[in-house]
């Protein structure tokens, strides 16, 4: 029977215990001869950016790959082979790899760019995902990933620790003026400390 106040062709089979069958966006029910299809919930464009360009993607939820050639399609100067990132709530960044699948309503902007010689190297900064482009960083790159800005003043005392890192020792502690080795996944702690 159709019930008041339910949708249009929506049923309930209240007194038998079964609930009312999801509709399609064709508003037909899945059956034995229609079964539901993994694209029936992912109809939709979304509006994202891609290299600050709009660009409308299947959503809610895109693999990469598919928001890299949608962006080609609406004309962003990329190829499929760039690396495609998206920022984060607190403006970070984060690789999104081309069968990573995104939820388009809640990640909105990315940027996608050509890999360099030594690629792209996602490392973990206070707890924060960070990108850079070499495979090793100094303190002063760390701590700048970690501070915008820096505390600075004589009185400042900023330690910066790392674990999983590509070197030997894998784990330390990275002091003014030093480098360290990375591989993805290298975790860094950097403390601020007013000695005042």
């Amino acid at each position: 029977m159709i019930t008041a106040g339910s949708p249009l062709g929506r049923t309930s089979d209240e007194g038998q215990g079964r609930p009312a069958p999801e509709l399609t966006d064709a508003g037909l029910a899945p059956t034995a001869s229609r079964p539901r299809e993994p694209d029936d919930l992912r109809k939709g464009k979304f509006p994202i950016s891609v290299n600050g360009k709009p660009v409308n993607v299947v959503g809610p939820l895109s693999m990469g790959l598919e928001i890299k050639k949608a962006a080609i399609e609406q004309g962003v100067a990329i190829e499929l082979d760039f690396v495609l990132t998206r920022t984060l709530p607190d403006d970070s960044q984060s690789i999104v790899g081309d069968d990573d699948e995104v939820d388009v309503t809640e990640f909105k902007t990315f940027t996608a760019v050509a890999t360099d010689d030594k690629g792209r190297i996602e490392i973990i900064v206070n707890t924060r995902p960070r990108i850079v482009t070499t495979d090793e960083v100094s303190y002063d790159e760390v701590v700048k990933l970690a501070f915008d800005p820096p505390p600075t003043g004589p009185n400042w005392e900023i330690v910066v620790s790392y674990r999983n890192g590509a070197g030997r020792p894998p784990d330390g502690r990275l002091r003014p003026g030093g480098t360290v080795k990375i591989k993805e996944g290298t975790v860094f702690n950097v403390t601020a400390t007013d000695k005042a």
